[in-house]
C-alpha cells in the first residue's frame, strides 16, 4: 500500500463531499474510539485504551509560540501529530466585559475601525464575487452606519479582508487576524499515520483537521439534543467554521437562528462568506433557501450588552471557539433565575492552557453543586441530577487527565476529578441502556409467549374435561368451549391484528410513541434526559487519539473519491 498525501485543501476537499451518512460514520468511529479510551482497561480490551496513549510534549519556542508532540495509537493503526500554536496577546484575547445594568457597551463610543455594511445581500455561491452572505444577515456591528459612510478615516482604515474574495469558496476565514503580531493561532504542522505494523500509511496536514475533529467532537453531544432552534457561537475562525457546518449538515432544518459574535466585524462576515460558498449542497441550501436566520454582533455595538446577554439567555446550544482570558459573558445571564429557565448545550474547545477561559467560573461550579443522584465513573463517584432541565452535577470533558492539568475552566472552577466525566464513558453509559432495553424488550416477549401457552394448555384441558360429560349435554358443551375458545384466540392473537385485550383497536403511531417515550426513559437513571434536554457543559483540551480516528477515516474517503496525493511502494 502506498503513502496518502493530503494538503490542507485536499483535506478541505474531501470535507467539502460529506454527507450526512459520512459524518453519521465518523462520529461512529469517533465515539468508538472515545469509548474504549475511557473503558478499556488493557490494551487485550482495545488499543484505544487510555494506558496506550502517551502523553503529549510540548517546547515552547523563543518566539513565544508551542509546538506539540501528540502520539497516539488506536485500533486501526498508530500516528503523532506535530503542531505549532502562535498565542494571541493577553491584551486582545476574548470580548470586552460587558456592562451589566443593559446601558450601552463602553465600546459604542469609539471609532469602528473599519467600515461595515448593515446589510449583505445574497449572491450566488458558486460565483467569485465576494458579495455573499445568506438571504439576509442582521448585523451589528457599531452604532452609525451613515457617521462611516461620512468618515474618511473609517474609509482608509478599511480592512482587505473585506473587499478581497475569499480564495476557495470553502475556505473558512483566515484566523491571523485573531493575533496583533499577525502570526496565525490555528495550529500548523502535519499528521503521521502509520498502519497496524508500523508502515506508513498517510501524511496529513494538521491545521483544518484539527478544528475538524475537534468539532465532530462537540457535536457527538450536539446530535442528540432535543432542541437546537437556537445557536449561539463565539469566534469566527477555523473553529467556528466547522462547528456551524457540521451543526448544519447533521441538524440543519431544525436550526433557525445562528449568531456570530465576534470582536472582528470583517471575520465574522467572512466566516458566513465562506459557509454560504460552501460546494456542499446541504449547506448551500441552508443558506440560501432554508429558513436560517444568520445575524453578526460586535463589541462596537451600541447595544452590545443587551443583545449579547439575549443571544446567549435564547440559544439552545452555545459553541464557545475562542482562545480566551477571560469569560466571553457574565455569569449571571446563565446562573441567576431567569438564566437557568432554559436548558442548553455548552461546547467550550477555544481554551487550552490554565490561564485560558471562555465560560464563567460560576457556571461550572453550578454544574456540579445541587442534590443529585450519585453514579461512578473511573476516577470515583459523581453525581447526575434526576431532574428534568437541571445540572448532571459533572461537566463532561474528553480526556479528565488533560482537563485537571490544561483545562482553564476547570483548573480557576476548583472542580475536581469527581466532578467531571469523560464523554466515551457517556457513549457507553448510553450503548448500555440501549442494551439494557433491548433485553427487557426480549424478556417481555418471552413472558408474554409463557403465557399464552398457558393459557392455550388450560384451553386444552377444558375442551378435554367437558367432551366427557353425558351426551345430552355435548352439544351445550361444544358451543360454550367454542365460544371459550374464541375468546382465547381473541386474546391471545388480537395484539397482532393491533387490538388490545378488551378488543379496542389501539392507534399504531401512539402506541410507537409510548415505545419510544419508554425507550428514552426506562432504566437510564436520568442520564438521557440529562444528555437530551439538561444543562450539559462540555470542554475539550484534545487528545492524539481524536487526530488518529479520525484522520484514517479521512484517508479512507480521499482514495475512495480519487483526492490527494499517492506515493506507490513507499518506503
Amino acid at each position: 500500500m502506498g503513502l496518502t498525501i493530503l494538503n490542507d485543501e485536499d483535506v478541505k476537499d474531501v470535507l467539502d463531499s460529506l454527507t450526512k451518512e459520512d459524518v453519521e460514520q465518523l462520529h461512529h468511529s469517533l465515539a468508538d474510539a472515545m469509548h474504549s479510551y475511557s473503558t478499556a482497561v488493557a490494551p487485550v480490551d482495545s488499543d484505544c485504551c487510555a494506558s496506550n496513549q502517551p502523553e503529549r510534549m510540548h517546547i515552547k519556542l523563543r518566539d513565544g509560540a508551542t509546538t506539540l508532540f501528540m502520539p497516539a495509537l488506536s485500533d486501526g493503526g498508530m500516528g503523532v501529530k506535530i503542531v505549532t500554536l502562535n498565542e494571541s496577546s493577553d491584551d486582545h484575547a476574548g470580548l470586552p466585559t460587558p456592562v451589566t445594568d443593559g446601558s450601552a457597551s463602553p465600546m459604542s463610543s469609539r471609532t469602528p475601525r473599519s467600515s461595515s455594511p448593515s446589510s449583505i445581500s445574497t449572491g450566488n455561491p458558486r460565483s467569485s464575487s465576494p458579495s455573499i452572505i445568506s438571504p439576509s444577515v442582521t448585523t451589528a456591528s457599531s452604532a452609525s452606519m451613515s457617521s462611516r459612510k461620512d468618515s474618511g478615516d473609517s474609509s482608509r482604515n478599511s480592512t482587505s479582508s473585506r473587499t478581497q474574495p475569499i480564495r476557495k469558496p470553502s475556505s473558512p476565514v483566515d484566523t491571523s487576524s485573531s493575533n496583533p503580531s499577525g502570526k496565525s493561532t490555528s495550529p500548523s504542522g502535519t499528521i503521521t499515520l502509520l498502519s497496524p505494523e508500523g508502515n506508513p500509511r498517510a501524511l496529513i496536514s494538521a491545521s483544518t483537521l484539527t478544528a475538524f475533529r475537534t468539532a465532530l467532537a462537540s457535536t457527538l453531544l450536539f446530535r442528540i439534543r432535543r432542541s437546537v432552534h437556537t445557536l449561539t457561537v463565539f469566534g469566527a475562525g477555523h473553529q467556528a467554521f466547522w462547528h456551524i457546518y457540521l451543526a448544519l449538515l447533521t441538524r440543519g432544518p431544525e436550526i433557525h437562528h445562528l449568531h456570530v459574535i465576534n470582536r472582528d466585524f470583517g471575520r465574522a462576515q467572512n466566516l458566513y462568506m465562506a459557509l454560504g460558498k460552501n460546494r456542499n449542497p446541504v449547506i448551500q441550501e441552508m443558506f440560501m433557501g432554508g429558513k436560517l436566520r444568520p445575524s453578526i454582533l460586535t463589541p462596537e455595538y451600541g447595544e452590545y450588552s443587551r443583545l449579547l446577554k439575549e443571544y446567549v439567555r435564547a440559544c439552545d446550544v452555545m459553541f464557545c471557539c475562542t482562545p480566551s482570558v477571560k469569560p466571553l459573558f457574565p455569569a449571571t445571564y446563565l446562573t441567576n433565575t431567569e438564566g437557568r429557565k432554559k436548558a442548553r448545550y455548552i461546547a467550550a474547545v477555544g481554551s487550552y492552557k490554565p490561564h485560558l477561559l471562555e465560560l464563567p467560573v460560576e457556571l461550572l461550579q453550578q454544574a456540579v453543586e445541587g442534590p443529585y443522584k450519585e453514579s461512578t465513573h473511573k476516577h470515583g463517584p459523581f453525581q447526575i441530577s434526576t431532574t428534568k432541565a437541571g445540572e448532571g452535577g459533572a461537566v463532561i470533558v474528553d480526556t479528565i487527565d488533560g482537563a485537571m492539568k490544561e483545562a482553564g475552566e476547570i483548573i480557576q472552577a476548583g472542580v475536581g476529578a469527581n466532578g467531571v466525566v469523560e464523554l466515551g464513558e457517556l457513549v457507553m453509559l448510553k450503548r448500555s441502556h440501549k442494551e439494557a432495553k433491548e433485553q427487557q424488550a426480549r424478556e417481555r416477549r418471552e413472558q408474554e409467549k409463557r403465557r399464552e401457552k398457558e393459557e392455550l394448555r388450560k384451553k386444552k384441558r377444558a375442551e378435554s374435561s367437558e367432551a366427557s360429560v353425558s351426551s345430552s349435554n355435548a352439544e351445550d358443551s361444544a358451543k360454550e368451549v367454542g365460544s371459550k375458545q374464541s375468546r382465547g384466540f381473541g386474546k391471545l392473537f388480537g395484539h397482532l391484528r393491533g387490538h388490545s385485550r378488551e378488543g379496542k383497536e389501539e392507534e399504531p403511531k401512539e402506541e410507537q410513541k409510548k415505545e419510544k417515550q419508554e425507550e428514552e426513559h426506562v432504566g437510564d437513571g436520568g442520564l438521557f434526559d440529562w444528555l437530551t434536554r439538561g444543562n450539559v457543559i462540555y470542554k475539550s483540551v484534545g487528545i492524539g487519539l481524536m487526530d488518529v480516528v479520525v484522520g484514517m477515516e479521512i484517508v479512507k474517503l480521499a482514495e475512495e473519491r480519487k483526492i490527494g496525493t499517492v506515493v506507490e511502494d513507499f518506503p
